[in-house]
């Protein structure tokens, strides 16, 4: 009795105030994928995806709650309810949508590569014929034997699987980043592949990776990061997208993919 007295008289002071308490947005992100979450981050820099979570839920007026999972579970967790949004730093593609809803893509990537300088082939001993230059993701076609690491189940590792260029490598899947990052650096693997801000973020941590291995960019496999909901919420999915298309507009978006993209303040 005592507790029920107290809510009430919780609720009574927040009417009494001209207040509503704010129902809860529950976001799924991706821990410490940075930058689009930083566990630990400096003032003003939390990620990309906690800052665009964070102006939707003050959009539709409610609280924003996270919670993490990984890739594969995210969408699980739209489906099953635990959670009405998720972001990060997931793409959508024709398989995922039979799942869930997606929105309108709040950021356009796509796939790059970290190639130890080693692997690369030799110079020809003559100038009559120049050497091949390797820039491009694709060019990884034009030589064999090189083990390629890759988180599991990303889009990523599907392209990496499906891709005809690369069917001459091994791939090599993995369940956490650092352990993939560190088996680069020990040369373990030959060459790192992920998405192009992921790749980004690790030569703005460390500039002295460029020294080392080759930053290779895809021609095609675009990536859409988008959000997505369960397929019952179409009414939200179009609040989402109004959201999304006013953050372009008045260059909000830009501006966010900016500030972590292009520049390594956010670095903790």
């Amino acid at each position: 009795m005592r507790a029920f007295l107290c809510i009430f008289l919780f609720y009574t002071s927040l009417l009494l105030a001209g207040e509503e308490p704010k129902s809860a947005l529950r976001f799924g992100l991706q821990i410490n994928y940075q930058p689009f979450h930083i566990s630990n981050p400096r003032e003003g820099y939390p990620g990309i995806d906690v800052e665009i979570a964070r102006l939707l839920a003050n959009f539709l007026e409610k609280e924003a709650q996270f919670k993490f999972f990984s890739v594969k579970e995210l969408l699980t967790a739209v489906q099953s309810q635990k959670i009405d949004i998720a972001l990060g730093g997931i793409s959508s593609n024709l398989e995922r949508g039979r799942r869930v809803l997606f929105s309108d893509p709040y950021l356009i990537d796509s796939h790059a590569a970290l190639l130890n300088r080693r692997r690369l082939p030799p110079e020809p001993d003559n100038n009559t014929f120049p050497g091949r230059e390797f820039s491009r993701l694709e060019d990884l076609q034009h030589f064999s034997g090189l083990s390629i690491g890759v988180m599991k189940d990303s889009t990523n590792h599907l392209a990496l699987r499906n891709g005809s260029e690369y069917q001459s490598h091994t791939i090599r899947p993995y369940s956490h980043r650092p352990t993939m990052i560190e088996d680069l650096k020990a040369q373990r693997i030959a060459i790192l592949a992920g998405d192009n801000t992921f790749i980004r973020t690790l030569l703005l941590r460390d500039k002295e990776l460029l020294s080392s291995f080759v930053y290779l960019r895809s021609r095609k496999n675009e990536e859409h990061l988008s959000m997505a909901v369960h397929l019952d919420q179409l009414e939200l999915l179009i609040r989402i997208n109004f959201f999304l298309k006013e953050l372009r507009r008045t260059g909000r978006l830009e501006e966010i993919r900016r500030r972590y993209q292009e520049d390594g303040s956010w670095i903790p």
